[in-house]
Order: structure tokens, then C-alpha cells, then sequence
């Protein structure tokens, strides 16, 4: 399922959500400066502000968002989509490298991956995205599959 901070925004936001948006940035910024920061608030805050074309404030949101989450997909996904609006598509394209790496199976990321390729005119990448996406290897599942039809237990590291 596709989480909602990784989808774009359709253009600028209506002037009567504004105060509820700044509402919602500063709720956040409260969680965020109150708790342990979690991926989570980080990544909607930057949304917030990308959806208000803040594209500075959304990156530095990102950025602290990935690098103390740097294995979630969502949240490099999340980046992407921003860096893209921002119009920095070779950063964007490198964050969907490594979400769809994080995550074969996650439609979104592979959708911007191969989209971002193809901006860029990087054809071969964009035919490698694509082949990933119609045959993904999810070499752990893989792993455990193999042990599960050969009777051994999953937990096995070593094969």
C-alpha cells in the first residue's frame, strides 16, 4: 500500500487550508522537538512543506528524516518526490535507486524510479527499474523459501 507522503502534490494549496496547514507544521514541529524523533513527523512535516512549495524547509525535514532512518523506503521514497518538485531529478532518481533496492515489491517507488530514469534520458537505468519491478528478488525471501521447502527453519543464516 502506498503511504500518502509519497504521493505528489497537484499544484498550489487553496489559501482557506493554509491556517490549518500552518496548525498542522506546528503540531508537528512540537512532536518533533518534544519526543524522539521518528521518521514519521519528520516526513509529514516535509510533505506539509512541499505541499506549500517550501522545498528548502521539506529537503532539510527529508534529510533528517533519512539519515535516521536510512533503510526505510518510504521515507527515501518521500525524498524523491520532493527532490523531484524541487527539480533536482538526479538526486530524486538516486533516492528511488536506493528505495526500490530497500523495497522490490513497492509499486510507488518503482513507478518514480523508472519515471525519474526516463527525465533524465537514462535509458538503460530506466530498462533496468523495469526489469526490477516485472522481476523483483527478494533475496531474503528467497532465502527463506528455499529452507521452508527443504524442511529447515528459517532462522538458518548459513546456506
Amino acid at each position: 500500500m502506498t503511504d500518502t507522503s509519497t504521493m505528489p502534490t497537484a499544484g498550489p494549496l487553496p489559501e482557506e487550508f493554509r491556517e490549518h496547514v500552518s496548525e498542522a507544521i506546528a503540531s508537528l514541529s512540537e512532536e518533533i522537538t518534544t519526543g524522539p524523533v521518528g521518521a514519521d513527523p519528520l516526513t509529514r512535516r516535509a510533505v506539509i512543506h512541499r505541499m506549500l512549495g517550501e522545498f528548502d524547509k521539506a529537503i532539510l525535514d527529508h534529510d533528517r528524516a533519512v539519515a535516521a532512518y536510512p533503510l526505510d523506503p518510504i521515507v527515501r521514497c518521500a525524498r524523491g518526490i520532493t527532490l523531484l518538485q524541487a527539480g533536482q531529478t538526479a538526486a530524486a532518481a538516486r533516492d528511488f535507486d536506493q528505495a526500490a533496492e530497500l523495497d522490490v515489491w513497492d509499486v510507488e517507488t518503482h513507478y518514480q524510479q523508472i519515471a525519474a530514469h526516463v527525465a533524465l534520458g537514462q535509458w538503460g537505468q530506466a530498462v533496468e527499474a523495469l526489469e526490477a519491478f516485472l522481476n523483483p528478488r527478494d533475496e531474503d525471501l528467497e532465502r527463506r523459501l528455499r529452507e521452508w521447502e527443504a524442511g529447515r527453519p528459517a532462522e538458518s543464516e548459513d546456506l
